[in-house]
């Protein structure tokens, strides 16, 4: 879309979801998703199958993941921090489960994660947002 939010309730295989001004909500994809958008919040509710990378990239929003527990995956996660490091670093973060779990690197102006040691990689990347994992209930 150009500029709209962007909702899915259920998916099966690959989701493709880009939008250049709106929100995602990805929820009940069993697969893979590569979602961006230019400005805007993604959440998505993901069960990895068939070894695919999956890839969530805001230029300026949070990025909310749900994932089952003990999923087989690999979470790259990155904040790049635009603007006065000191404030916007100590405000932004990279949670798993309610805990912070980013590095901060204030050389790039990054916070970055990584989880998990093999399986499929999922990345995701926002400016100037937080990035939240949670277990899937």
């Amino acid at each position: 879309t150009a500029g709209g939010d962007i909702k899915l309730s259920s998916a099966n295989g690959r989701v493709l979801a880009k939008t250049a001004g709106g929100d995602l909500d990805l929820r009940g994809v069993t697969g893979s998703i590569e979602g961006k958008t230019a400005g805007g919040d993604i959440v998505a509710e993901l069960s990895p199958s068939g070894g695919e990378a999956s890839e969530l990239v805001t230029a300026g929003g949070d990025i909310q993941i749900y994932i089952p527990a003990g999923a087989n995956v690999q979470i790259q996660a990155r904040i790049k921090i635009h603007g006065n490091w000191e404030r916007n670093s100590e405000e932004l973060g990279i949670y798993q489960n309610s805990q912070n779990v980013g590095q901060k690197n204030a050389s790039s102006k990054e916070i970055t994660a990584t989880l998990g040691t093999s399986g499929p990689v999922i990345r995701l990347e926002t400016s100037n947002g937080d990035i939240r994992i949670n277990d899937q209930h």
